[in-house]
């Protein structure tokens, strides 16, 4: 899920990049949900991203075992 200031309707193309571990990661992929928010209340859009293809590095992120919750940074290009 990305939260952004702006909403992305669902079946939308979509580019850009997370950080993983402070690293640019670049993603491509398709708007599979979206929730519209609220910026007179400061409340960002949620949607999900079906990518691609799994950008290299994803999976071995979230696969470890240091016990600390994942979140990741997503600009949208």
């Amino acid at each position: 899920m990305a939260e952004l200031p702006q909403v992305f309707l669902p079946g939308s193309r979509v580019h850009g990049y997370f950080l993983l571990n402070e690293a640019e990661v670049s993603f491509q992929g398709t708007v599979a949900w979206a929730e519209p928010g609220n910026p007179m209340t400061s409340v960002y859009s949620r949607m999900g991203v079906r990518f691609d293809k799994t950008p290299e590095g994803l999976a071995a992120f979230f696969n470890q075992a240091d016990g600390k919750k994942k979140r990741l940074k997503l600009k949208a290009r």
